[in-house]
């Protein structure tokens, strides 16, 4: 996903990725970037620090705006833990490392879906992605977060490139 280091720690090429994700979301996504723009422009007036501030208290802080996105679906049940056995059993079958996050993080599912032409990535997007964001975005919502736009830009996109079947 174009969002992808958007949704990762800050890194020390936060501003030049967020100029970067811009750029392409203007080329491609014409709806999504109207999302996202606010972000960008809060991003490049904001030091390196004060983002990954921002960062932590938006996502580390809470379990509301917990980016391990089945805990928004499951909670701490046995459903969730077979989920992240699934998970992880996904991410090593395409050579993904967990980089440190529960196989659940959105940064590793969202590095799954491609790989997933199948019902599977539309489950995981549909059935997992989707709601879960859009609990962390009602979330960042109530405490007016800087991050609100990445996640909403997210939601968007995941939801253009997966939207839920119409049924008959």
């Amino acid at each position: 996903s174009s969002l992808l280091p958007m949704i990762a720690y800050p890194s020390g090429q936060y501003h030049t990725q967020t100029a970067h994700c811009l750029a392409l979301l203007e080329r491609t996504q014409p709806v999504v970037v109207d999302l996202f723009r606010p972000f960008a422009k809060f991003a490049v007036d904001t030091s390196q620090s004060e983002l990954e501030e921002l960062y932590i208290q938006a996502f580390d802080m809470s379990p509301n705006t917990s980016l391990d996105m089945s805990w928004h679906i499951f909670g701490e049940t046995y459903d969730r833990g077979a989920f992240l056995v699934a998970m992880r059993q996904l991410l090593k079958e395409y050579g993904i490392e967990e980089m440190g996050e529960l196989p659940d993080h959105v940064i590793n599912l969202l590095q799954i879906l491609p790989h997933l032409e199948d019902q599977r990535g539309e489950d995981i997007a549909i059935r997992c992605l989707v709601p879960g964001l859009m609990t962390v975005e009602k979330s960042l919502q109530a405490t007016d977060s800087p991050y609100l736009p990445v996640i909403a830009s997210l939601r968007e996109l995941i939801q253009r490139l997966y939207p839920v079947p119409e049924r008959n």
